[in-house]
Protein backbone atom coordinates (compact mmCIF):
# COMPACT_ATOMS: atom_id res chain seq x y z
CA UNK A 1 0.00 0.00 0.00
CA UNK A 2 2.70 2.70 0.87
CA UNK A 3 4.35 2.10 -2.71
CA UNK A 4 1.18 2.20 -4.36
CA UNK A 5 0.81 5.80 -2.33
CA UNK A 6 4.07 6.99 -3.04
CA UNK A 7 3.43 5.97 -6.59
CA UNK A 8 0.21 8.16 -6.75
CA UNK A 9 2.25 10.77 -4.98
CA UNK A 10 4.61 10.57 -8.11
CA UNK A 11 2.16 10.78 -10.59
CA UNK A 12 0.47 13.80 -9.22
CA UNK A 13 3.47 15.86 -8.79
CA UNK A 14 4.86 15.10 -12.15
CA UNK A 15 0.98 16.18 -13.67
CA UNK A 16 1.54 19.36 -10.99
CA UNK A 17 4.68 20.25 -12.86
CA UNK A 18 3.22 19.42 -16.01
CA UNK A 19 0.25 22.05 -15.83
CA UNK A 20 2.66 24.44 -14.98
CA UNK A 21 5.11 23.98 -17.08
CA UNK A 22 2.55 24.25 -19.98
CA UNK A 23 0.54 27.27 -17.80
CA UNK A 24 4.22 29.30 -17.84
CA UNK A 25 4.66 28.62 -21.58
CA UNK A 26 1.05 29.96 -22.10
CA UNK A 27 1.30 32.62 -20.56
CA UNK A 28 4.22 33.60 -22.44
CA UNK A 29 3.02 32.84 -26.00
CA UNK A 30 0.85 34.57 -28.60
CA UNK A 31 -2.58 33.77 -29.54
CA UNK A 32 -5.47 34.81 -32.04
CA UNK A 33 -8.36 36.57 -29.88
CA UNK A 34 -11.32 34.99 -30.75
CA UNK A 35 -13.83 32.38 -28.45
CA UNK A 36 -13.92 30.14 -31.13
CA UNK A 37 -11.79 28.59 -33.83
CA UNK A 38 -14.84 28.87 -36.58
CA UNK A 39 -16.62 31.49 -37.81
CA UNK A 40 -19.97 30.12 -40.41
CA UNK A 41 -21.65 32.45 -42.60
CA UNK A 42 -24.87 31.13 -44.89
CA UNK A 43 -25.04 31.15 -48.27
CA UNK A 44 -28.03 33.43 -48.95
CA UNK A 45 -29.70 35.12 -52.00
CA UNK A 46 -30.18 38.46 -50.09
CA UNK A 47 -26.71 38.80 -48.65
CA UNK A 48 -23.87 39.33 -50.82
CA UNK A 49 -21.33 40.53 -48.20
CA UNK A 50 -19.74 39.86 -44.72
CA UNK A 51 -16.77 41.46 -42.95
CA UNK A 52 -15.25 40.43 -40.21
CA UNK A 53 -11.68 40.80 -38.05
CA UNK A 54 -8.97 39.76 -36.77
CA UNK A 55 -6.65 40.23 -34.12
CA UNK A 56 -3.60 38.80 -31.72
CA UNK A 57 -3.13 39.32 -28.36
CA UNK A 58 -0.98 38.22 -25.73
CA UNK A 59 -1.54 37.37 -21.54
CA UNK A 60 0.89 40.00 -20.63
CA UNK A 61 1.94 43.59 -22.10
CA UNK A 62 4.51 43.18 -24.68
CA UNK A 63 8.24 44.30 -23.17
CA UNK A 64 8.72 45.66 -27.36
CA UNK A 65 7.34 45.67 -30.34
CA UNK A 66 6.54 42.25 -31.95
CA UNK A 67 4.74 42.04 -35.70
CA UNK A 68 2.92 39.33 -37.10
CA UNK A 69 1.52 38.22 -40.51
CA UNK A 70 -1.81 36.49 -41.07
CA UNK A 71 -2.20 35.10 -44.41
CA UNK A 72 -5.16 32.68 -46.03
CA UNK A 73 -3.92 29.12 -46.42
CA UNK A 74 -5.40 26.68 -48.73
CA UNK A 75 -3.15 24.00 -47.32
CA UNK A 76 -4.93 23.92 -43.83
CA UNK A 77 -8.49 23.00 -45.18
CA UNK A 78 -7.23 19.25 -44.81
CA UNK A 79 -6.90 20.44 -41.48
CA UNK A 80 -10.58 21.72 -40.75
CA UNK A 81 -11.76 18.86 -42.45
CA UNK A 82 -10.15 16.91 -39.87
CA UNK A 83 -10.87 18.44 -36.56
CA UNK A 84 -14.63 18.90 -37.75
CA UNK A 85 -15.11 15.88 -39.68
CA UNK A 86 -15.97 18.11 -42.40
CA UNK A 87 -16.03 17.75 -46.55
CA UNK A 88 -15.14 21.56 -47.30
CA UNK A 89 -13.05 22.98 -50.12
CA UNK A 90 -11.11 25.92 -50.08
CA UNK A 91 -13.04 29.60 -50.72
CA UNK A 92 -11.93 31.01 -54.06
CA UNK A 93 -9.83 33.75 -53.98
CA UNK A 94 -11.92 35.87 -55.95
CA UNK A 95 -14.42 35.64 -52.82
CA UNK A 96 -11.96 37.88 -50.30
CA UNK A 97 -9.97 40.47 -50.02
CA UNK A 98 -7.73 40.56 -46.68
CA UNK A 99 -6.39 44.41 -45.92
CA UNK A 100 -3.53 44.77 -43.51
CA UNK A 101 -2.38 41.31 -43.27
CA UNK A 102 1.01 42.82 -41.29
CA UNK A 103 -0.07 43.31 -37.72
CA UNK A 104 1.92 44.92 -34.47
CA UNK A 105 1.17 44.50 -30.75
CA UNK A 106 3.08 47.67 -29.32
CA UNK A 107 5.01 47.67 -26.49
CA UNK A 108 3.19 47.91 -23.36
CA UNK A 109 0.33 46.60 -25.28
CA UNK A 110 -1.56 42.93 -24.90
CA UNK A 111 -3.37 43.33 -28.12
CA UNK A 112 -2.37 43.86 -31.68
CA UNK A 113 -4.20 45.80 -34.66
CA UNK A 114 -6.88 44.30 -36.68
CA UNK A 115 -6.48 42.80 -40.13
CA UNK A 116 -9.74 43.08 -42.24
CA UNK A 117 -11.48 40.69 -44.40
CA UNK A 118 -14.37 40.71 -46.76
CA UNK A 119 -16.20 38.58 -48.00
CA UNK A 120 -18.13 39.68 -51.40
CA UNK A 121 -20.44 37.79 -53.84
CA UNK A 122 -21.13 35.42 -51.29
CA UNK A 123 -24.37 34.88 -52.65
CA UNK A 124 -22.97 33.89 -55.83
CA UNK A 125 -21.51 30.67 -54.46
CA UNK A 126 -23.16 26.55 -54.81
CA UNK A 127 -25.25 26.07 -51.77
CA UNK A 128 -24.73 22.28 -52.18
CA UNK A 129 -21.12 23.25 -51.38
CA UNK A 130 -18.99 23.61 -48.46
CA UNK A 131 -16.20 26.48 -48.67
CA UNK A 132 -13.71 27.15 -45.70
CA UNK A 133 -11.29 29.63 -45.55
CA UNK A 134 -8.11 29.02 -42.88
CA UNK A 135 -6.58 32.14 -41.93
CA UNK A 136 -3.84 31.78 -40.25
CA UNK A 137 -0.35 33.31 -38.38
CA UNK A 138 2.17 32.53 -41.25
CA UNK A 139 5.17 34.67 -39.62
CA UNK A 140 5.50 35.89 -35.57
CA UNK A 141 8.12 37.58 -33.70
CA UNK A 142 7.26 35.75 -30.81
CA UNK A 143 6.13 31.81 -29.96
CA UNK A 144 2.27 31.37 -30.32
CA UNK A 145 -0.29 28.75 -28.89
CA UNK A 146 -0.35 26.51 -32.08
CA UNK A 147 -3.97 25.32 -31.04
CA UNK A 148 -5.10 29.29 -31.45
CA UNK A 149 -2.88 30.29 -34.58
CA UNK A 150 -5.46 29.67 -36.89
CA UNK A 151 -9.52 30.84 -37.63
CA UNK A 152 -11.89 29.48 -40.02
CA UNK A 153 -13.84 30.86 -41.99
CA UNK A 154 -16.84 28.60 -43.18
CA UNK A 155 -19.26 29.05 -46.00
CA UNK A 156 -22.69 26.76 -46.42
CA UNK A 157 -26.11 26.77 -47.33
CA UNK A 158 -27.96 26.55 -44.64
CA UNK A 159 -32.30 27.25 -43.58
CA UNK A 160 -32.91 30.52 -45.32
CA UNK A 161 -36.43 30.85 -43.84
CA UNK A 162 -36.56 30.39 -40.26
CA UNK A 163 -40.14 31.68 -38.94
CA UNK A 164 -43.60 31.69 -41.24
CA UNK A 165 -47.10 33.66 -40.18
CA UNK A 166 -49.91 31.33 -39.34
CA UNK A 167 -53.10 33.07 -41.21
CA UNK A 168 -55.42 30.64 -40.86
CA UNK A 169 -58.68 32.65 -40.02
CA UNK A 170 -56.43 35.85 -39.43
CA UNK A 171 -55.22 38.17 -42.12
CA UNK A 172 -53.35 41.45 -43.69
CA UNK A 173 -54.54 44.58 -44.72
CA UNK A 174 -52.53 45.84 -47.60
CA UNK A 175 -51.55 49.64 -46.87
CA UNK A 176 -49.40 50.98 -49.43
CA UNK A 177 -46.45 53.38 -48.29
CA UNK A 178 -46.62 54.69 -51.80
CA UNK A 179 -50.13 54.05 -53.69
CA UNK A 180 -48.54 55.03 -57.17
CA UNK A 181 -46.05 52.19 -57.01
CA UNK A 182 -49.41 49.66 -57.45
CA UNK A 183 -51.54 51.63 -59.81
CA UNK A 184 -51.61 51.31 -63.56
CA UNK A 185 -49.60 47.93 -63.04
CA UNK A 186 -48.95 46.87 -67.06
CA UNK A 187 -47.03 43.97 -65.62
CA UNK A 188 -46.78 42.47 -62.33
CA UNK A 189 -45.64 39.27 -59.91
CA UNK A 190 -46.82 38.47 -57.14
CA UNK A 191 -44.56 35.33 -55.18
CA UNK A 192 -44.92 33.38 -52.03
CA UNK A 193 -43.79 30.45 -49.84
CA UNK A 194 -46.89 29.42 -48.86
CA UNK A 195 -48.09 26.28 -46.45
CA UNK A 196 -51.56 24.90 -47.12
CA UNK A 197 -53.17 22.47 -44.35
CA UNK A 198 -56.58 21.34 -46.50
CA UNK A 199 -57.91 22.34 -50.06
CA UNK A 200 -61.49 22.06 -48.52
CA UNK A 201 -63.19 22.70 -45.03
CA UNK A 202 -66.55 22.77 -43.13
CA UNK A 203 -69.01 25.79 -43.51
CA UNK A 204 -70.30 28.99 -45.90
CA UNK A 205 -67.22 29.34 -49.14
CA UNK A 206 -66.28 26.10 -47.96
CA UNK A 207 -63.44 25.60 -50.78
CA UNK A 208 -62.83 29.81 -51.43
CA UNK A 209 -59.41 30.01 -49.90
CA UNK A 210 -57.89 33.09 -50.38
CA UNK A 211 -53.85 34.32 -50.79
CA UNK A 212 -53.56 37.73 -52.18
CA UNK A 213 -55.06 40.90 -53.98
CA UNK A 214 -58.08 43.04 -54.17
CA UNK A 215 -61.78 41.65 -54.66
CA UNK A 216 -63.04 42.20 -58.85
CA UNK A 217 -59.37 43.82 -59.43
CA UNK A 218 -56.35 41.17 -59.14
CA UNK A 219 -57.01 38.65 -56.93
CA UNK A 220 -54.95 35.19 -56.33
CA UNK A 221 -57.35 32.24 -54.54
CA UNK A 222 -58.13 28.78 -54.30
CA UNK A 223 -61.55 26.87 -55.62
CA UNK A 224 -64.32 29.09 -56.28
CA UNK A 225 -66.13 27.75 -59.43
CA UNK A 226 -62.72 25.78 -59.91
CA UNK A 227 -62.79 22.41 -58.22
CA UNK A 228 -61.72 23.00 -54.18
CA UNK A 229 -57.76 23.53 -54.04
CA UNK A 230 -57.19 24.87 -57.90
CA UNK A 231 -55.31 28.43 -57.73
CA UNK A 232 -57.13 30.94 -59.94
CA UNK A 233 -56.41 34.23 -61.00
CA UNK A 234 -58.84 36.55 -60.89
CA UNK A 235 -58.61 40.09 -63.22
CA UNK A 236 -61.46 42.12 -63.74
CA UNK A 237 -64.02 39.72 -64.37
CA UNK A 238 -61.99 37.11 -65.75
CA UNK A 239 -61.07 33.80 -64.31
CA UNK A 240 -57.85 31.90 -65.04
CA UNK A 241 -56.53 29.70 -66.39
CA UNK A 242 -59.44 29.31 -68.70
CA UNK A 243 -61.04 26.26 -67.13
CA UNK A 244 -60.29 23.19 -64.10
CA UNK A 245 -57.22 21.16 -64.19
CA UNK A 246 -55.17 19.48 -61.70
CA UNK A 247 -52.14 20.93 -63.29
CA UNK A 248 -52.47 24.17 -61.18
CA UNK A 249 -53.74 22.65 -57.67
CA UNK A 250 -51.83 23.66 -54.73
CA UNK A 251 -49.86 21.32 -53.07
CA UNK A 252 -51.69 19.92 -49.49
CA UNK A 253 -49.33 19.07 -46.41
CA UNK A 254 -46.20 20.76 -47.20
CA UNK A 255 -44.59 24.07 -47.91
CA UNK A 256 -44.48 24.98 -51.45
CA UNK A 257 -43.54 28.71 -53.76
CA UNK A 258 -46.50 30.28 -55.74
CA UNK A 259 -45.70 32.75 -58.34
CA UNK A 260 -48.64 34.32 -60.56
CA UNK A 261 -47.59 36.56 -63.08
CA UNK A 262 -48.77 39.07 -65.66
CA UNK A 263 -47.48 41.06 -68.63
CA UNK A 264 -47.43 43.77 -71.27
CA UNK A 265 -49.13 41.03 -73.56
CA UNK A 266 -52.03 40.44 -71.48
CA UNK A 267 -50.55 36.68 -70.39
CA UNK A 268 -50.79 35.22 -66.84
CA UNK A 269 -48.80 33.04 -65.55
CA UNK A 270 -49.09 30.63 -62.86
CA UNK A 271 -45.74 29.37 -61.76
CA UNK A 272 -45.51 26.15 -58.87
CA UNK A 273 -41.79 25.45 -57.29
CA UNK A 274 -40.52 27.42 -59.84
CA UNK A 275 -42.50 25.67 -62.70
CA UNK A 276 -44.76 27.06 -65.39
CA UNK A 277 -48.15 25.29 -64.65
CA UNK A 278 -50.59 27.73 -66.68
CA UNK A 279 -50.59 30.62 -69.37
CA UNK A 280 -53.55 32.09 -69.70
CA UNK A 281 -54.83 35.37 -72.04
CA UNK A 282 -56.50 37.53 -69.90
CA UNK A 283 -58.38 40.99 -70.68
CA UNK A 284 -56.21 43.86 -71.20
CA UNK A 285 -55.72 46.78 -69.03
CA UNK A 286 -53.73 47.45 -66.12
CA UNK A 287 -53.93 46.35 -62.55
CA UNK A 288 -54.38 48.26 -59.67
CA UNK A 289 -53.76 47.45 -55.80
CA UNK A 290 -54.05 50.55 -54.22
CA UNK A 291 -57.25 50.13 -52.82
CA UNK A 292 -58.92 47.20 -50.30
CA UNK A 293 -55.92 44.88 -51.23
CA UNK A 294 -55.57 41.91 -48.58
CA UNK A 295 -53.56 38.97 -47.92
CA UNK A 296 -55.44 36.42 -46.62
CA UNK A 297 -59.01 37.94 -47.43
CA UNK A 298 -61.87 38.68 -50.14
CA UNK A 299 -65.62 39.36 -50.17
CA UNK A 300 -65.82 38.18 -46.47
CA UNK A 301 -63.99 36.91 -43.65
CA UNK A 302 -64.94 33.14 -44.55
CA UNK A 303 -62.56 33.13 -47.21
CA UNK A 304 -59.05 32.62 -45.32
CA UNK A 305 -56.11 30.71 -46.09
CA UNK A 306 -55.82 27.73 -44.27
CA UNK A 307 -52.13 27.61 -43.36
CA UNK A 308 -48.81 29.48 -43.21
CA UNK A 309 -47.07 31.99 -45.29
CA UNK A 310 -43.52 33.61 -45.69
CA UNK A 311 -41.01 35.51 -48.01
CA UNK A 312 -43.93 36.95 -49.83
CA UNK A 313 -43.36 39.94 -52.57
CA UNK A 314 -44.67 41.88 -54.85
CA UNK A 315 -43.27 43.41 -58.13
CA UNK A 316 -43.93 45.82 -60.91
CA UNK A 317 -42.73 43.44 -63.59
CA UNK A 318 -43.10 40.32 -64.54
CA UNK A 319 -40.75 37.87 -63.39
CA UNK A 320 -39.01 35.55 -65.56
CA UNK A 321 -38.82 31.60 -64.75
CA UNK A 322 -34.95 31.53 -64.38
CA UNK A 323 -35.66 34.42 -61.73
CA UNK A 324 -38.41 32.50 -59.99
CA UNK A 325 -36.59 29.55 -59.95
CA UNK A 326 -33.54 31.20 -58.33
CA UNK A 327 -34.72 33.43 -55.95
CA UNK A 328 -37.29 31.16 -54.71
CA UNK A 329 -36.25 31.84 -50.74
CA UNK A 330 -34.99 35.62 -50.98
CA UNK A 331 -34.11 38.38 -52.65
CA UNK A 332 -31.80 42.20 -52.50
CA UNK A 333 -34.14 44.62 -50.81
CA UNK A 334 -32.53 46.60 -54.02
CA UNK A 335 -33.73 44.22 -56.55
CA UNK A 336 -35.42 45.90 -59.59
CA UNK A 337 -39.06 46.54 -59.86
CA UNK A 338 -39.47 45.59 -56.14
CA UNK A 339 -42.48 46.52 -54.91
CA UNK A 340 -43.40 45.08 -51.37
CA UNK A 341 -41.23 42.63 -49.63
CA UNK A 342 -42.65 40.98 -46.64
CA UNK A 343 -39.99 38.25 -45.26
CA UNK A 344 -41.76 36.88 -42.41
CA UNK A 345 -39.07 37.19 -40.42
CA UNK A 346 -40.05 38.58 -37.30
CA UNK A 347 -41.03 35.24 -35.32
CA UNK A 348 -43.35 37.48 -32.56
CA UNK A 349 -45.65 40.10 -32.96
CA UNK A 350 -48.51 41.16 -35.64
CA UNK A 351 -46.62 43.77 -37.85
CA UNK A 352 -44.72 42.85 -40.90
CA UNK A 353 -41.82 44.79 -41.62
CA UNK A 354 -41.57 45.67 -45.91
CA UNK A 355 -37.90 45.12 -46.70
CA UNK A 356 -38.35 46.72 -50.46
CA UNK A 357 -37.80 50.32 -48.78
CA UNK A 358 -41.34 51.68 -49.61
CA UNK A 359 -42.54 51.69 -46.17
CA UNK A 360 -45.68 49.44 -46.64
CA UNK A 361 -45.26 47.48 -43.38
CA UNK A 362 -48.31 45.31 -42.63
CA UNK A 363 -50.48 44.51 -39.50
CA UNK A 364 -52.30 41.50 -38.99
CA UNK A 365 -56.10 41.74 -38.00
CA UNK A 366 -55.59 39.48 -34.62
CA UNK A 367 -53.14 38.29 -32.70
CA UNK A 368 -50.57 36.21 -35.09
CA UNK A 369 -49.51 32.69 -34.61
CA UNK A 370 -45.63 31.79 -35.51
CA UNK A 371 -44.12 28.61 -36.35
CA UNK A 372 -40.71 28.21 -36.29
CA UNK A 373 -39.54 26.36 -39.82
CA UNK A 374 -36.78 25.29 -41.78
CA UNK A 375 -36.41 26.14 -45.63
CA UNK A 376 -35.75 24.70 -47.79
CA UNK A 377 -36.50 21.53 -46.09
CA UNK A 378 -33.98 18.60 -46.85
Amino acid sequence: MNKIKICILCLLTIMLFSCKEDFENFESKAYINSDSKLTTYLIKPDVSTYSASLNIVVPKPATQDVEFTFKADASLVGSYNNIFSDNAVILPSDYYTISKANVKIAKESVRSTDIDIEFNDINQLDRNTVYVLPVTIANAGMQLVESARTHYYLFKGGALINWAGDIEENYFPVKWGNSSLVSGMSEITIESMLYLRQAERDGSDSHIMTFFGVENGFLIRLGDTFEAGQIMVVKGSGKYPDNANDRTKAPVGRWFHLAVTYDSSNLIKIYIDGVLKSTSTASSGTVNLASSCYIGYSYNSNRWWPGMIAETRVWNKARTQDEITTYMYGVTSDAEGLVAYWKFDEGNGNTITDYSGNNSSITANSALKWTSVSLPEE
